[in-house]
């Protein structure tokens, strides 16, 4: 392993790592020109691991005044695997799944996207917009889900624009993706963001518009109501979010990153595997292959680039139908009183495994739409002025 493998591999969670992430990523793009001298500089940013914190913060401050290295971002990525969020572990499989999908044209757009920093791969682009993007752009925040303002178990669905925002949270994950896409197809479309965060975001939101309570408005999508998953209290938003996919996983609730990217990445193999030997199924038999969930699979996935918000509106209903057949069957009361890490867990891990299947493949088509734009093979198009969806302005993306 070289020491700046090994930097990266160590010094996370250290006091010094987002001034580690920075001298490592300066060696990246310039080499010490002899392996002596390499050496040594290599074996210097080592022993700052064992410098006490005082001195790190002071040694970081004159480094940020010669080399201006997002350390905002090396913060994020040293401390990531200590915050959940599709938790992280979903975000990245589906990043990993849709990988496997892509074009080269379309693995280019994902590598500019991605080279904000020197060390990361699709799961990392995915998972910016819980970090960096809610940082930079505080409104993000409506962006990430639709409130369904039904009423489950007994009646579930997605009224559109009612249930898009409000007067003081403007805009929905269905919005957002429709924007960010428009923004990427149709010149004349206004661009509030710069490409590459823009691909970043669509990354992300095509998973969190796959997450049940992402698009239902009961109880803040579920963070009001208290459940127990294995003897730890939590909301079930986030048990559906990240204590379920990781309790599929084997994964423990306080995972370091990088075993949860390995597990994303064996997960992301897995439902490839899953997702070629239904290929060629016919739409009958597939139905009849998933009697455990009721909603996925019934029609051929939507992936025109040409029409987002038409795509993006069956994605957030397709979604949407589990909460009532599944997530929010039983009384909050129920939910609230039984630890959901037994029964419910069992029924509830296969739709997670489905749900984040289906966002990976449908992610890896929709970003070989868009990067197929660029040369002129798409067989969508660009929007044309008769299918123009409707502008939300930027601050209702």
């Amino acid at each position: 392993m070289s020491a700046i493998v090994a930097l990266e591999t160590i010094s996370a969670g250290h006091p010094a790592a987002p001034l580690t992430c920075s001298l490592t990523y300066y060696l990246r793009r310039n080499p010490v020109p002899t392996r002596n001298s390499g050496s040594s500089v290599n074996l210097q940013l080592l022993l700052l691991l064992l410098l006490p914190l005082q001195s790190v913060k002071e040694i970081e401050k004159q480094w940020s005044m010669h080399y201006a290295v997002p350390l905002s971002l090396c913060v994020f990525l040293s401390q990531a695997s200590t915050v959940a969020g599709w938790g992280f572990l979903g975000h990245r499989t589906v990043a990993f799944l849709a990988e496997k999908y892509l074009t080269p044209a379309a693995a280019e757009l994902v590598a500019d996207a991605t080279a904000y920093h020197p060390f990361w791969d699709i799961s990392d682009g995915a998972i910016w917009a819980d970090w960096e993007g809610r940082r930079k752009y505080e409104e993000s925040g409506p962006w990430h889900y639709i409130d369904a303002l039904d009423n489950p178990p007994e009646r579930c669905g997605i009224t559109w624009p009612r249930d898009c925002g409000s007067e003081d949270k403007p805009g929905c994950v269905v919005s957002a993706i429709t924007n960010l896409t428009l923004s990427l197809t149709d010149p004349d479309f206004p661009s509030p963001l710069p490409k590459n965060e823009t691909v970043l975001f669509l990354i992300h939101f095509l998973g969190d518009i796959a997450q049940p309570l992402h698009t239902e408005n009961m109880s803040r999508g579920g963070n009001g109501i208290h459940v127990d998953f294995d003897g730890r209290r939590n909301s079930l938003h986030s048990v559906w979010d990240t204590d379920i996919p990781r309790k599929a996983r084997g994964l423990h609730h306080d995972v370091r990153k990088p075993e949860e990217k390995a597990a994303a990445k064996a997960w992301a193999e897995e439902l490839y595997a899953l997702a070629q030997r239904e290929e060629g199924r016919d739409e009958e038999e597939r139905v009849r292959c998933r009697a455990d969930a009721a909603c996925e699979d019934v029609v051929p996935d939507c992936v025109d680039v040409g029409s987002p918000q038409a795509c993006a509106l069956l994605w957030a209903g397709e979604t949407n139908c589990y909460v009532c057949d599944y997530v929010l069957s039983r009384s909050v009361v129920w939910l609230e009183n039984n630890d959901l890490g037994g029964e419910y867990f069992e029924g509830a891990a296969p739709i997670v495994a489905g749900r984040i299947k289906r966002a990976g493949v449908r992610l890896g088509a929709w970003l070989n739409e868009l990067a197929a734009l660029d040369d002129g093979s798409s067989e969508n198009g660009r929007v044309d002025e008769e299918g123009q969806q409707e502008p939300l302005g930027a601050a209702e993306l």
